[in-house]
């Protein structure tokens, strides 16, 4: 078992992308396990077969790199791995479970609501590249309407801050960085409406 204390932590950004193959080609061979802390998120999803989150000496959970990103069991493990958007929500259970998400409106519950009881606090977590951004409002699914407050010029992609009505703090939107893109040609300050799939809400704690 080799272990590894923030192996490429010394080096620039393009150095530290171009060694993490030859990591991934050490552990692959047969008889060596490695063992890798590190702070960096990209690297740990990159690299591991499987992660462990650790806070305070204790482990949060552990799983696949896409387990990991794609259904966080806590707060503070969603917003350690990745971007993420939280709005706090209420639990309604008149009929079918619906849940009110703060500056989203009332929606339809998706997925296991942990037989939490009706009026219960929770929290609902969005990845930022599962929302958009359009003009106009969209013909179909769910959306509100915003104003771009910031943007940030990332390469090949951009981010979006979006200010939502009854929201303190801006929604963050992943989008495409290319001239052909909508998104590309939103100015500050221009009103706007965010969108987002049902199946893109994480429902978790609110501790």
């Amino acid at each position: 078992m080799l272990l590894l204390d923030e192996p490429l932590g010394a080096l620039d950004k393009q150095l530290r992308e171009q060694m993490q193959p030859e990591l991934r080609l050490l552990q692959q061979k047969p008889g060596i396990a490695l063992v890798l802390v590190t702070h960096d998120q990209q690297e740990a999803l990159t690299l591991a077969d499987r992660i462990a989150v650790m806070s305070d000496g204790a482990v949060m959970q552990v799983d696949n790199p896409t387990g990991l990103y794609e259904q966080p069991r806590t707060r503070r493990v969603a917003s350690f791995i990745g971007n993420m958007n939280f709005f706090p929500a209420t639990l309604h259970r008149h009929g079918a479970a619906q849940i009110d998400v703060q500056g989203l409106g009332r929606m339809a519950l998706n997925g296991d609501d942990d037989g939490r009881p009706d009026g219960s606090a929770a929290l609902i977590a969005i990845r930022p590249e599962n929302l958009a951004v359009h003009r106009d409002a969209p013909p179909t699914g769910s959306g509100v309407p915003g104003v771009v407050h910031a943007r940030q010029y990332l390469g090949g992609r951009q981010m979006l801050h979006i200010g939502i009505a009854g929201l303190g703090t801006a929604v963050a939107v992943a989008a495409p960085g290319g001239p052909d893109d909508p998104a590309s040609h939103l100015t500050i300050g221009q009103s706007v409406w965010l969108n987002w799939k049902h199946d893109a809400m994480l429902l978790l704690d609110c501790d």
